[in-house]
């Protein structure tokens, strides 16, 4: 899908929605970042500290997103064991014991991709962490909106990711303040 906007001088706000098929309720937890811009005015990457907390037995929160160059903090805030195991994406393969309260373990993510993240003891466990080479990036909300800020007047590619859904990409070859929300449609994997 192509979609076509004119272009001003000033930054823009994309807003949208995902929409996924019928039958599948999930609307939240997509990320949406954008990729490729080919101009001088595109921020850089911030790389900030971001924490996944075990609590509750559970990871929080369940997505989370960092930039390449984060550290990424895992914490425990329960009094029972944990682990953290991974196989691939960005954190490689690890698996190393949380193993009570206040435990931590940092990591500084080096390259982008998806890691999920599960724990050995308790199997309900689970979470992604979704790394991204770019500073633009949002993640949906319950009703599947969200909003990305401050883009550059260029042309753009929006990747979304889920964890129930194929990956979606959208090229963008010229913008402007966008005056309604996009709908970005998810499909399954057998369609």
């Amino acid at each position: 899908m192509l979609l076509a906007l004119a272009a001003p001088s000033h930054a823009l706000t994309l807003k949208g929605r995902i929409q996924v098929p019928e039958g599948y309720p999930e609307l939240k937890n997509a990320v949406i970042s954008i990729h490729g811009f080919k101009t001088s005015r595109a921020k850089s990457l911030n790389p900030q500290k971001i924490t996944i907390d075990q609590k509750n037995f559970k990871y929080i929160p369940y997505i989370s997103v960092a930039e390449v160059g984060a550290e990424v903090v895992f914490k425990n805030s329960d009094t029972s064991l944990h682990t953290v195991v991974t196989q691939d994406g960005p954190l490689g393969r690890k698996n190393f014991a949380l193993q009570n309260l206040k435990s931590l373990q940092r990591i500084t993510v080096k390259k982008p991709g998806v890691s999920e993240i599960l724990c050995s003891v308790h199997a309900q466990m689970k979470a992604y962490l979704v790394v991204l080479d770019t500073p633009y990036h949002a993640i949906s909300d319950e009703k599947g909106e969200f909003t990305i800020k401050d883009l550059p007047n260029a042309s753009f590619e929006i990747h979304v990711w889920h964890e129930v859904f194929p990956p979606l990409q959208l090229k963008i070859q010229s913008n402007e303040e966008i005056k309604k929300p996009l709908t970005l449609v998810l499909k399954s994997w057998d369609s």
